[in-house]
């Protein structure tokens, strides 16, 4: 069965800095592109427009997080953060 649902962006920047030490997030037009050991991911969302743009108060789809913790390879770790995983 998949996970439905969503998470704080600031859930996953968490879960980010301890699975995935080193990563760089850069702020695109409308996504956040994820960078770790050469990977990256494009299709993060950035959130609602304005100044909290890529921020740690917005949601995110359940299904963003898991194909960014599926492409680099720290589903263990994420376990402890996120229930849906």
């Amino acid at each position: 069965m998949a996970s439905q649902g969503t998470v704080l962006s600031g859930q996953v920047w968490t879960m980010l800095a301890e699975c995935a030490p080193g990563h760089s997030r850069t702020l695109t037009k409308h996504n956040v592109r994820i960078t770790f050991r050469g990977k990256t991911y494009y299709r993060f969302p950035a959130g609602p427009h304005g100044k909290n743009r890529g921020g740690k108060r917005y949601r995110v789809e359940i299904g963003h997080v898991k194909n960014l913790v599926r492409l680099f390879e720290v589903r263990e770790c994420a376990k402890n953060h996120f229930d849906q995983l």
